[in-house]
């Protein structure tokens, strides 16, 4: 039995199956968890990343028939507004406060967000002036805020209009090749990582490099700490393939890349590098990097490099997993 696509239908399962596995792997890595404690400014930022994933993961669930899981609070609860106001955010944040208040006690809908009178109130609110105004996202966190606090399930995106591509003309290696994403940047990194969900034995790892704050470019011994550190974790990683950053904190991948390389024994083969970077790759390049990658963007050096890896992993070595 084939889709519409003429793709089997077992195969369109086993494809989505293996995308959601991908997109757990990024819901659960640690670099991915929102802190509702700590800074609302990165906790924002970070919210934006893993709703994207999150939203995927959802929309992929619908499609195999799979229960939902809740909607997490920290997507949408770092949006809430907790500085004071002004006078007119201030009666815009009541007005939509009473607004929703008045659609969970004024009816009887089963789900509020199914209210006809809830959507035309989302409608109108948007259209309302210009100038100072409450973003749809806080729009929908203040909707949020109400309703779970009123006992009711906060609003959900309608996951089936989301699309979900399922990769093809990607490589089908025989072994696991296991795929290190370098770079100093969460929400880079999540982007890149999503650009290979489902793709068939590939297992992604992650490694922020750097600190949160911006560090200048360093020099002497500490550039060269910098650049051992991230030569350590490509090491423990195991990685077959390296997807390395231009611009890290305090050091350039190229850098790593040449470093690397030079302490390579003749006969050693892994692991093969590839550009990932949105400007130029041209050092990464002479560094002897494959086709930039492109924050996911272009993925033909990757598929080239995970065929040539696949070719140079030892039985023993593809059995093994690796966690970051």
């Amino acid at each position: 039995m084939q889709n519409e696509d003429g793709v089997p239908v077992s195969a369109g399962r086993e494809a989505l199956a293996k995308i959601l596995d991908d997109l757990t792997v990024i819901l659960e890595n640690p670099l991915t968890q929102i802190d509702l404690t700590g800074d609302m400014w990165r906790a924002r930022a970070l919210a934006v990343v893993r709703e994207r994933v999150f939203n995927l993961f959802c929309a992929v669930a619908v499609r195999l028939g799979a229960p939902l899981p809740p909607l997490e609070e920290g997507l949408w609860r770092p949006f809430v507004p907790a500085d004071k106001p002004s006078d007119i955010m201030a009666a815009r944040q009541k007005w939509v406060t009473e607004q929703v208040t008045s659609q969970i006690y004024g009816g009887t809908p089963q789900n509020v967000f199914e209210s006809l009178a809830l959507i035309r109130v989302f409608n109108l609110f948007m259209g309302q002036g210009k100038g100072e105004g409450i973003d749809e996202r806080v729009f929908i966190a203040l909707m949020n805020h109400v309703l779970v606090e009123t006992g009711y399930q906060a609003i959900r995106p309608d996951y089936s209009i989301i699309n979900v591509a399922l990769a093809s003309g990607q490589p089908r290696p025989a072994n696991t090749v296991r795929v290190l994403i370098v770079d100093d940047s969460i929400a880079e990194m999540v982007k890149t990582a999503t650009a290979l969900v489902g793709w068939p034995n590939i297992q992604v790892l992650l490694y922020k490099q750097g600190g949160d704050e911006y560090a200048y470019k360093l020099k002497g011994d500490e550039k060269t700490a910098a650049i051992k550190t991230v030569l350590d974790t490509i090491v423990e990683s195991g990685a077959h393939v390296v997807l390395m950053d231009e611009g890290l904190q305090g050091i350039e991948g190229h850098e790593v890349v040449a470093a690397f390389n030079a302490t390579r024994e003749p006969e050693e083969a892994l692991p093969y590098f590839v550009a990932n970077t949105g400007g130029s790759a041209e050092e990464l390049k002479k560094a002897g990097c494959f086709t930039n990658c492109e924050k996911g963007k272009n993925l033909a050096g990757v598929c080239y490099a995970v065929e040539v890896a696949d070719k140079d992993i030892s039985p023993t070595a593809a059995a093994e997993t690796v966690q970051l």
